[in-house]
């Protein structure tokens, strides 16, 4: 843990070789703090389901395979499992096969539903 500012200046106080060792904890002991503070204030906002769906929406409106979505929305696979099941169910989105070199993928693709929920979602951000 750092010292206070109040425990730093009285020790600053005691003696001349102390004064100057003091001294130099003191400012490497601010700059700590700045630097703490700072990666506070630095760290990335957790997302909503909201905001996550919107992302997995808006990357689908094209018609992508699962690996794309999955990269843009920045999720991992389990997670990317629940929120597929949850838009499913619901119309926001859809799949369907294509051929793509000798065998069949699925490009999921967001539904006129889902592309609704995107509009009003934008909105509400703004």
């Amino acid at each position: 843990m750092l010292p206070s500012i109040i425990e730093l200046s009285w020790k600053i106080s005691l003696g001349e070789k102390r004064r100057s060792m003091k001294a130099r904890c003191f400012v490497v002991g601010r700059i700590e703090s700045q630097n703490f503070d700072l990666t506070k204030q630095m760290r990335l906002h957790r997302r909503s389901r909201h905001e996550i769906i919107a992302d997995i929406l808006e990357t689908a409106k094209e018609g992508v395979i699962r690996a794309r979505i999955m990269d843009k929305a920045k999720l991992s696979s389990t997670q990317f499992d629940d929120y597929l099941q949850f838009l499913v169910e619901r119309g926001f989105l859809e799949n369907f096969p294509i051929p793509r070199k000798g065998r069949m993928m699925f490009v999921w693709k967001t539904t006129k539903k889902g592309t609704r929920f995107l509009e009003i979602f934008r909105i509400l951000e703004s």
